[in-house]
């Protein structure tokens, strides 16, 4: 596949900016596991790793209460074996590159997102 084969990414990227938590934890199997500094500027683990649906619904409504223009803009998209990858500007026009390793359903059991600086200006 491209590098730039968006179709692994279009439903997740289409549910964030539409802000709907909803569709975009439908994506996400129940025992997920999900590693991001948001989990931790956002209050809800200081590990920045947590576990399961219910946990990834806190992390993600805290995210969508704290930046109501939150809005993906997708730059790179990889594929790979067992998951995919995206490079995209997320919150405060940061640079993220996010990791997903699907199942045989194509639900996201390990997800981790890096994180670059805030851009100048």
């Amino acid at each position: 596949m491209a590098s730039q084969d968006w179709s692994g990414w279009q439903d997740w990227l289409d549910a964030w900016n539409r802000r709907d938590l909803d569709a975009v934890l439908s994506l996400y199997a129940d025992d997920v596991s999900f590693t991001s500094n948001a989990v931790v500027s956002l209050g809800v683990d200081g590990s920045g790793s947590i576990r399961g649906k219910a946990a990834l619904r806190q992390v993600f409504a805290a995210g969508l209460r704290a930046y109501p223009d939150l809005h993906f803009r997708p730059l790179h998209a990889f594929v790979g074996p067992k998951g995919r990858a995206l490079h995209y500007f997320g919150i405060q026009r940061r640079h993220v590159i996010e990791i997903h390793e699907v199942d045989a359903q194509e639900k996201i059991i390990v997800a981790s997102a890096y994180h670059g600086p805030l851009p100048e200006g």
